[in-house]
């Protein structure tokens, strides 16, 4: 039986995630508001990365019911809490993707202590509407302190690292730099890589 991979905001790097793990063979539940998780229902998930299109049919759904293998959190941390309240059934593990750190504790409190440090690198993509990613970037670099072995298995490049403190450091370490880049500058960074 394949493993159950809940994807919590399947927008961009939701999006991302969620097309190459269920093409992958895993079970994907895109978990997302009523109108988006209609139209990934209507018309699947595409996403549009360097040299091919990829398409598939996850799941999709407003509120997780069923218990779920791993849970990925890859909402803005200012949609959160909400986002969290479509969680009612508790996942084995959750692996957040957010920027920051504040979000882990958070998430720790409300979906119990599966939740493992995890961060996302070289990964640059949008959402072109509810249901097509542009990925402008390689497969992405994720870092987690647990083994997961379901990214693996879709063609993502993972380090596992054994301490929770280490990768969230190395995470505010490389994020620092690029949030005051493109703060100061008002640009995104994909435009701030094109000059």
């Amino acid at each position: 039986m394949s493993a159950t991979v809940a994807v919590l905001g399947p927008g961009a790097v939701g999006g991302a995630l969620a097309v190459p793990l269920a093409l992958g063979g895993a079970r994907v539940v895109c978990v997302a508001r009523p109108e988006t998780a209609q139209a990934i229902r209507r018309e699947g998930l595409t996403l549009d990365r360097p040299g091919e299109v990829l398409h598939a049919r996850p799941e999709s759904t407003d509120v997780l019911l069923d218990r779920v293998d791993l849970l990925l959190v890859t909402v803005k941390a200012p949609a959160l809490d909400d986002a969290l309240d479509r969680v009612a059934a508790r996942p084995e593990t959750v692996l957040p993707l957010l920027n920051g750190l504040e979000h882990v504790e958070t998430i720790r409190r409300r979906l119990g202590g599966g939740v493992v440090a995890g961060s996302i690198a070289r990964l640059e993509a949008y959402r072109d509407g509810p249901t097509h990613v542009v990925q402008t970037t390689p497969a992405p670099f994720v870092t987690v302190t647990s083994p997961v072995e379901l990214l693996r298995d879709a063609g993502f490049d993972v380090r596992v690292e054994p301490d929770e403190r280490t990768v969230l450091w190395e995470k505010v370490v490389r994020l620092a730099p690029l949030a005051a880049a493109t703060a100061i500058t008002q640009r995104s960074l994909g435009e701030l890589r094109s000059d």
